[in-house]
């Protein structure tokens, strides 16, 4: 009987002060909690094709390569307002830039029109493009929109989708406060990794597994009365693993992830239903060549990536939805979700431009539905995530 458990395990994350050198993380200070996590020897090999005077090959024999580590996190916030979520650190190395609004701003809309509202003077400063407004009192109380555009000069925030009722210079609005998480090409930032596989025996060593230099990528899947997950995978230099003490026991925090129901979903300013929601970030993580690496390889770095997806809302009549005629025609619209009531344990995900591509038939339980795969335009701007 094997003294170690699958389930028996714990990961801490911290980002790195330069890339590559082990950043330490603790379970008292970096854990995150993941779903089925694995660290892997993304090792190569070479086979020598010299001749002996026989018909016997000779075996393989190591070359070098890195690490990779993949795991799925459940889609939550921080538990509080303006605080970064425990994946956090995640997304930052997934060349992310991470943007915290530590707390409301709260003020007295100084006019409206339909798709806009002229926050209080300074506000526009404050805000940013994928932060949720909610105007809280006054002209159109109760309505609830993400922010598409802001002018720090005006303090004109453009919102998505248009206001029901716009707000003129009675509407007291909020935007709320939040950890905001938007593609970025440059800044980038890298993590170590530790995976702890405990013992079950009082006093035994445990096995500590090391990843330095770690850039990764994702993948969301949402999914109507479920909670959403995201799945991540990280390449970077392994660290040699080792027998270690045991490390103590994990802080995490205690926020639970929200099915996705009593949600706001908008497509192309309209109220749509869908089953499933997809959405690959689309970062491609390559690792340079280092010959005075011990391993031969440098940190983990995204080099290119192409965020892009697919949902699956129902079949409708052509006046109602032309995803073929969009395709041909390359439109572009926005999407925007939205679910949780709880400050803390609310998400945004928002994405400005998305492309539809060819779409495909597709039952749900006996309803017609179609598949839409699409992807996302823009620089630096395809898609911004937020836990508020």
């Amino acid at each position: 009987m094997s003294d170690f458990r699958t389930r028996n395990r714990s990961v801490a994350v911290k980002l790195e002060a330069k890339p590559g050198e082990d950043a330490a993380p603790t379970l008292g200070a970096n854990a995150v909690r993941f779903e089925n996590p694995r660290m892997e020897y993304a090792l190569d090999t070479e086979r020598s094709e010299e001749v002996t005077g026989s018909l016997d090959r000779f075996p393989s024999q190591a070359t070098g390569g890195g690490a990779r580590f993949t795991g799925r996190t459940i889609a939550k916030g921080p538990g509080t307002p303006g605080q970064a979520p425990e994946s956090g650190v995640l997304f930052r190395a997934s060349a992310m830039s991470e943007t915290l609004l530590a707390s409301d701003l709260s003020g007295m809309a100084q006019a409206g029109a339909q798709g806009e509202i002229t926050l209080a003077a300074g506000d526009g400063a404050n805000a940013a493009i994928g932060q949720v407004v909610t105007l809280t009192g006054g002209t159109g109380g109760g309505q609830t929109r993400v922010i598409r555009s802001v002018d720090s000069g005006t303090d004109i925030a453009g919102v998505y989708p248009n206001w029901d009722t716009p707000p003129d210079a009675t509407s007291q609005y909020t935007v709320h406060a939040s950890a905001l998480y938007v593609p970025a090409s440059s800044a980038l930032e890298n993590q170590t990794i530790y995976q702890w596989r405990h013992n079950t025996r009082g006093g035994a060593m445990h096995r500590l597994d090391k990843l330095l230099g770690g850039a990764g990528t994702w993948q969301l899947e949402v999914q109507t009365r479920r909670i959403a997950r995201f799945s991540w995978t990280f390449n970077g230099k392994l660290g040699a693993p080792q027998d270690v003490a045991d490390p103590g026991t994990p802080s995490y925090d205690d926020v639970q992830g929200v099915p996705f129901m009593d949600a706001d979903v908008f497509l192309g300013g309209s109220r749509i239903r869908f089953n499933q929601l997809r959405l690959d970030y689309g970062g491609e993580v390559q690792q340079a060549d280092d010959p005075g690496d011990i391993y031969g390889v440098d940190v983990g770095a995204v080099t290119e990536r192409l965020i892009q997806g697919s949902l699956n809302p129902p079949l409708s009549q052509l006046s109602v939805r032309d995803v073929l005629s969009d395709f041909l025609a390359a439109t572009e619209s926005p999407l925007w979700v939205r679910w949780g009531n709880t400050p803390g344990r609310r998400l945004s995900i928002f994405l400005p431009a998305i492309r539809p591509m060819v779409p495909e038939d597709e039952d749900v339980n006996g309803f017609g539905h179609e598949t839409v795969p699409f992807e996302a335009n823009g620089i630096d701007t395809g898609v911004y995530i937020l836990a508020y």
